[in-house]
C-alpha cells in the first residue's frame, strides 16, 4: 500500500510539475505529407473519408501551429479526368482537410499531388470506379444534327442503347426511317458503352472498343467501306480497339487505346487529317507523331488533344477554327497558339472551344452569333477566354452554341439561340454564359444542332431547345423548348 502510495505521487509530481526549461522551438515546415489517403469511389462521387494532408516537421509530426496553404491537383491522370471540389484549403493544427473532392471519369492508378509553397507529395494510387446507374437511368446521352438538317439525339439506359428524332437516312438505328418523338431502341443486339451523334449519323464504342455507325453515309461516314446509309449498326473496317469516337458534321474520328487517331469520311478541306483531301471510305491515320487522348469532329475540320495536354486542329481554317492564328486550312495537324494546357475540346461548325485542366474555357473561330463566349461577336483565329470566371468540369459545343458544367451541376450556355437551346427561358443569342433554368444538377452535357441536352446527377435524361423532329423525346413534336424537359420513359 506504502509503495502504491509513493508510485502515485511520483506520478502526480512529474505531471504536475512546471517545466523550467520554456516552450520548443517552433518547429521548421520540412514537409507535406498525406495523413488520410485518397479512397477508391465511383466517378463523380465525393472522395471519402476526407482527404488530409498535413505540415510536418523533420521527425514527420505534425506543426500544429501551421496555417500553411495547401492546393491539391491530379498528380497521374489515366482517364484525362478533371478533379473538382475545394482545390486549396488552409491548414488547421497543421492538416488541412478536403472534404469534396471528386474525380469524374473511371480508371485506376489516379494519384494527388499536394502542394504548399516548394513543399510537395504525391498520394497513394487509387482507382474511380465507372458509377452504376439505378435502372431507368440515362448514363449518357448524345446530341446530334446541324442548324439546317434534323436534330436527333442517342442515349443508354439502363446497358441498352435508344435514339429518338429526325431519322430520314436511319441515324436512330432502329432499322427503318421513321421519325420518332420519344426514346426507340437500336437494333442489332450490340451493346455500347458510349456514343456520338454527327450531323445525321451516330457511332458507338462496345466494353472492347470495337466501333459501330449507322445513318447518313454519302461520304464514308460510317467507315463500313461503302456510301450507302444504313438503318442498324455496321462495324467500322479496320478491326482496331477505340478508347473514344467522334461524329462530325460529314466525318467521324477516333482515338484507339494505343492513343493513334484515325478519321474517316468527308475530307474535301483537310478535316481527315491524312495529308490529303480524298474522302475515306475507311478509317485512315492522323498524319503526325502524337500520342492522342481526344480528338472532335466538328464541321469541316477536327481539333484534338495529346497526352501531354497540347491542342492541334487540322481541316477548314476560313474562320480561324483551327486556332494557329494563320487562317489557313491544313491538311496535317498544326497546334493552337497559346501554349494553353487543355483538358477537353469540342470542335463545332465553324468554331471550336476547349477546357483548360484548371477548368477554364476558351474558344476560337467564327463569331456572329456569339458562339465564342468572350463577350462579343468578332472572331478569332487564336483561343479567347470565355467571359464570367466560370470554372467548368466539362463541355460541349456544336453548330453555334455552346454549354459546359461547374463542379456543382449547374450548366451555362452561350452562342446562337433561334430556338431556345441556351435553356435560359427566352430566345435570343447570348456573347457569354447563361444559365440553364430548371433547378437541376447535371453530371453530362451533350449539344446538337439547335438542341441541347444533359443527364442529372440521378440519371435523368433532359433535352431543351428544337422539337420539330421530336429530338426533344417527350413524346411530342411541339413548339421548341426554352427549358430543359425530361426525356420520357422507353
Amino acid at each position: 500500500m506504502k509503495m502504491r502510495v509513493l508510485l502515485a505521487l511520483a506520478a502526480w509530481a512529474i505531471a504536475c510539475r512546471k517545466d523550467s526549461t520554456g516552450p520548443p522551438p517552433p518547429a521548421n515546415a520540412v514537409a507535406v505529407a498525406f495523413l488520410v489517403q485518397p479512397a477508391s469511389v465511383d466517378s463523380g462521387q465525393p472522395i471519402a473519408p476526407a482527404v488530409q494532408v498535413a505540415i510536418v516537421d523533420s521527425l514527420g509530426n505534425a506543426i500544429v501551429t501551421s496555417a500553411a496553404t495547401v492546393t491539391l491537383s491530379l498528380g497521374t491522370n489515366p482517364g484525362n479526368a478533371t478533379l473538382s471540389g475545394t482545390l486549396t484549403a488552409t491548414a488547421v493544427g497543421g492538416v488541412a482537410r478536403f472534404a469534396d473532392l471528386r474525380v469524374n471519369r473511371s480508371g485506376s492508378g489516379y494519384k494527388l499531388a499536394a502542394k504548399s509553397g516548394t513543399l510537395q507529395a504525391t498520394s497513394l494510387a487509387f482507382a474511380i470506379r465507372a458509377a452504376t446507374p439505378p435502372p431507368g437511368a440515362f448514363s449518357m446521352i448524345a446530341a446530334g444534327g446541324v442548324e439546317d438538317s434534323s436534330g436527333h439525339t442517342c442515349g443508354i439506359i439502363s446497358g441498352a442503347t435508344y435514339c429518338w428524332g429526325g431519322n430520314a437516312h436511319g441515324q436512330l438505328g432502329s432499322g427503318n426511317t421513321t421519325q420518332r418523338s420519344k426514346p426507340t431502341q437500336v437494333v442489332g443486339g450490340v451493346s455500347f458503352v458510349t456514343l456520338s451523334t454527327g450531323g445525321t449519323h451516330t457511332c458507338g464504342l462496345t466494353s472492347g472498343g470495337a466501333a459501330y455507325c449507322w445513318g447518313e453515309n454519302s461520304y464514308g461516314q460510317l467507315g463500313d467501306g461503302t456510301t450507302s446509309d444504313r438503318t442498324s449498326p455496321v462495324a467500322v473496317l479496320g478491326g482496331r480497339s477505340f478508347a473514344t469516337i467522334s461524329g462530325g458534321t460529314f466525318h467521324t474520328c477516333a482515338v484507339t487505346t494505343a492513343g493513334a487517331a484515325y478519321c474517316w469520311g468527308y475530307d474535301g478541306d483537310g478535316e481527315l487529317g491524312d495529308g490529303g483531301t480524298d474522302d475515306q471510305y475507311a478509317p485512315a491515320l492522323v498524319h503526325g507523331s502524337s500520342v492522342w487522348s481526344m480528338v472532335s469532329a466538328g464541321g469541316a475540320h477536327t481539333c484534338g488533344i495529346d497526352t501531354s495536354h497540347a491542342a492541334y486542329c487540322w481541316g477548314y481554317d476560313g474562320n480561324g477554327e483551327l486556332g494557329d492564328g494563320a487562317n489557313v486550312t491544313r491538311t496535317t495537324p498544326v497546334p493552337v497558339a497559346g501554349g494553353l494546357s487543355f483538358a477537353a475540346i469540342g470542335s463545332a461548325g465553324f468554331f471550336t472551344c476547349g477546357l483548360t485542366t484548371a477548368g477554364v474555357a476558351y474558344c476560337w473561330g467564327f463569331n456572329i452569333d456569339g458562339e465564342l463566349g468572350n463577350g462579343t461577336n468578332q472572331v478569332s483565329n487564336t483561343p479567347s477566354r470565355v467571359v464570367g470566371g466560370l470554372t467548368l468540369t466539362s463541355l460541349s459545343s456544336a453548330d453555334e452554341h455552346t454549354c459546359g458544367i461547374t463542379p456543382n451541376g449547374d450548366m451555362y450556355c452561350w452562342g446562337y439561340n433561334c430556338a431556345g437551346q441556351l435553356g435560359e427561358g427566352m430566345l435570343g443569342d447570348e456573347t457569354g454564359p447563361v444559365f440553364v433554368l430548371g433547378g437541376l444538377t447535371f453530371a453530362r452535357v451533350s449539344v446538337g444542332g439547335i438542341h441541347s441536352c444533359g443527364v442529372t446527377t440521378n440519371g435523368d435524361g433532359y433535352c431543351w431547345g428544337d422539337n420539330l423532329y421530336g429530338e426533344i423525346g417527350d413524346g411530342t413534336t411541339a413548339m421548341p423548348r426554352y427549358t430543359p424537359v425530361k426525356v420520357v420513359s422507353p
